[in-house]
């Protein structure tokens, strides 16, 4: 596989909101944030990201640019695969799948949780 290590210094940006999803990132060392612009320009911090994670995956899995900002935290050490290599890594490993859909399922149930607590939330107000 064609995979390369790369350093972050605090405050670098992994990959911006919008870019064309090329690569899937995994986490080996420091903090990376996941955020997004809200309608007003001002950013929601979607997760804070600690070794060993996936991010950047979902780009790549549906073919859509980037929906979030990836930015160092602190310093990182993050192992870049292309894409071309991801789809490979997958197909010889069905674990390599699999530990991707476990981060997947995990952010699903998280989001379901935020939804149920909202939904709850407003029940009460009304």
């Amino acid at each position: 596989m064609v995979a390369y290590t790369k350093k972050f210094a605090p405050g670098d940006v992994v990959f911006h909101e919008g870019e064309v999803a090329d690569a899937v990132y995994f986490l080996e060392s420091g903090q990376i944030s996941i955020t997004t612009a809200l309608g007003d320009g001002d950013p929601v911090v979607l997760a804070n990201l600690r070794p060993p994670q996936i991010f950047g995956e979902l780009g790549v899995l549906d073919d859509h640019p980037r929906s979030a900002t990836a930015r160092a935290e602190v310093e990182s050490e993050v192992r870049v695969v292309p894409l071309r290599e991801f789809t490979t890594w997958i197909r010889q490993d069905p674990d390599n799948a699999r530990e991707v859909m476990i981060t997947l399922a995990g952010r699903l149930r998280d989001a379901n949780a935020i939804i149920t607590r909202q939904q709850a939330a407003l029940r009460e107000k009304n």
